[in-house]
């Protein structure tokens, strides 16, 4: 269950940023792509894990000592919410990951994406529970 690997992408330097009300458009501004958009550290280590879920299946145990808990505590329902995001748009077609460009395909990826995000819920419940227990 390998990820196919996208050889190139090309990113404009610059974006059309438009905000949108009920009765006005404002004129769209040109803003840096990077700065609003596109790779950055969280989606690579989105990415990352991912990856070496893919590569390497572990229990929600394991992503605790790896990623440890303060970490998980602050980012873990984030990373969950954002997996099932990656799983609603695997059901219309295919993912690609800024990580390695690692494209993600409905037919590969969808079960395993699947327990990643319950092991992900089930070791941020587990540290919530824990550190209530501490309180």
């Amino acid at each position: 269950m390998t990820a196919e690997v996208v050889k190139t992408i090309q990113w404009s330097k610059n974006s059309k940023l438009s905000y949108f009300d009920t009765e006005i458009i404002d004129s769209p501004k040109d803003i840096k792509t990077k700065d609003k958009d596109g790779p950055n550290q969280y989606s690579h280590l989105l990415g990352y894990i991912i990856h070496s879920y893919l590569k390497q299946s572990f229990t929600s145990e394991q992503f605790i000592q790896k990623y440890k808990e303060d970490f998980i505590y602050h980012k873990g329902t984030q990373l969950y919410n954002d997996i099932n995001y990656i799983l609603s748009k695997l059901q219309e077609n295919h993912y690609i990951l800024y990580y390695k460009l690692y494209r993600l395909n409905k037919k590969d990826h969808v079960k395993s994406l699947q327990r990643l995000g319950k092991i992900i819920k089930l070791a941020t419940l587990n540290v919530q529970y824990n550190r209530l227990m501490k309180e």
